[in-house]
C-alpha cells in the first residue's frame, strides 16, 4: 500500500478530512492534496497524522519488538 493510501484510510477511519488537516497545519487543502498525489511526506508529518487519527507510526519487527516514532513537540505549545 502506498503511503498516501494508508493515510487516506487512517483519515477516513478517524473522520479527519484533508481540509481539517490543512487547518491543523495552517495550510491549504491544495497543499494536502499535492502531498497525497505526489507521495511527499516527511517522517514528522507521518507521525503527526498517525497521532491525529488515533494511531501510531512504528517499526514492527518479526520478533515482536516495536519502536514508535513520535512527532516532535511543537515548541510554541510549550511556551
Amino acid at each position: 500500500m502506498f503511503v498516501s493510501d494508508a493515510i487516506r484510510k487512517a483519515m477516513k477511519k478517524a473522520k479527519l478530512s484533508q481540509t481539517r488537516l490543512g487547518e491543523i497545519w495552517d495550510t491549504t487543502p491544495q497543499v494536502i492534496n499535492n502531498k497525497m498525489r505526489l507521495q511527499r511526506w516527511t517522517a514528522e508529518e507521518l507521525a503527526q497524522v498517525a497521532g491525529y487519527t488515533g494511531g501510531k507510526l512504528m517499526f514492527v519487527f518479526p520478533d515482536g519488538e516495536q519502536i514508535e516514532i513520535e512527532p516532535q513537540a511543537d515548541p510554541e505549545s510549550q511556551a
